[in-house]
């Protein structure tokens, strides 16, 4: 079975990130909160499997997951601050 190489697959990895982003834009633009979590939501997802495809197999395992590690880390603690923000707005 031969192997595509990830090169030939930019333009795909181009075209989804700038619909991810133009959703974000839109979302943004219009204060439309469910165009803009879909363009975070699948931005995100968009870079995470780029990261797998580019990385898995000539990263370190160890700096691979530490790298996945520290990004999950820093984006959890955001939401979670955005959440906090947002449940204590709501009680006041």
């Amino acid at each position: 079975m031969a192997g595509v190489k990830q090169i030939e697959l930019i333009h795909w990895a181009i075209l989804s990130t700038s619909i991810c982003a133009a959703i974000l834009y839109v979302g943004i633009h219009f204060a439309d909160s469910l165009c803009r979590s879909f363009g975070i939501t699948f931005l995100l997802i968009n870079l995470y499997t780029r990261f797998f495809e580019y990385f898995w197999d000539t990263a370190h395992k160890t700096i691979f997951f530490a790298i996945l590690a520290l990004s999950f880390w820093f984006i959890g603690t955001h939401a979670e601050r955005l959440w906090q923000l947002g449940t204590k707005t709501e009680t006041k």
